[in-house]
């Protein structure tokens, strides 16, 4: 089965490009080819090696990157189009990264059962997360499911964060999780096993289904 790669930022996929042209390449190359900042490269080109896009050597304590072509063909690079992937993640390790990965956007939708997605990740994974979702725009659709106070969706955690919770209507029960992020839906099943799809379409329908149920849901008041 094809790997999870596609939930890439435009800036982490416009550096793959250039990657693939090039061939082999120092962080200042790449970013000079790229129209970008050094330190911008330098800050995500790693998870091009976490994604296994690109491979990484040092020379003389010089670091070079190439390009592994056997995720992303040469022909999706030159039509600079991703259609409809897919991918399972079943390593609770690699779905904190790629959750930790929504915060390259400065919005995200969450639909959440938040008792479930907290015991399968566990509480210290929440805590940082929501310490760095300030100055962002996130806003949390809670599910009726979860019943009694959640400490993540207290008066105290919503405001640390900066976040906007919602709670949606008992008569539409959900279970799970699912992020709506760029062209990216992230859903997460109560068994532990997690499903990224990378479609604009999509990803478009989802931020519209996401927009109907946050308009009909209730705005969580003190006594949640």
């Amino acid at each position: 089965m094809k790997e999870i790669v596609t939930n890439l930022t435009d800036k982490e996929y416009k550096t793959y490009k250039v990657l693939f042209s090039l061939g082999e390449a120092r962080v200042s190359q790449i970013a000079e080819k790229a129209d970008l900042e050094r330190t911008t490269v330098y800050n995500f080109i790693d998870n091009l090696v976490d994604f296994g896009l690109a491979r990484k050597r040092t020379i003389n304590g010089f670091a070079y990157y190439s390009p592994i072509d056997n995720k992303i063909t040469k022909l999706e690079i030159e039509e600079e189009k991703l259609i409809g992937n897919f991918g399972t993640i079943i390593n609770s390790r690699q779905l904190k990264k790629e959750i930790l990965k929504t915060l390259n956007y400065k919005e995200v939708d969450w639909i959440v059962d938040s008792a479930s997605t907290t015991e399968l990740l566990g509480n210290r994974f929440f805590e940082t997360y929501i310490e760095r979702v300030k100055n962002k725009k996130i806003r949390v659709l809670r599910s009726s499911v979860s019943r009694g106070k959640h400490k993540y969706h207290s008066q105290e955690a919503i405001l640390k964060g900066g976040r906007i919770v919602r709670l949606g209507q008992s008569t539409i029960p959900y279970h799970g999780s699912t992020a709506i992020f760029g062209k990216n839906i992230l859903m997460i099943s109560d068994s532990g096993t997690a499903y990224l799809i990378y479609d604009p379409t999509l990803s478009l329908t989802y931020k519209s289904l996401f927009n109907g149920l946050w308009k009909y849901s209730k705005v969580l008041g003190e006594n949640y």
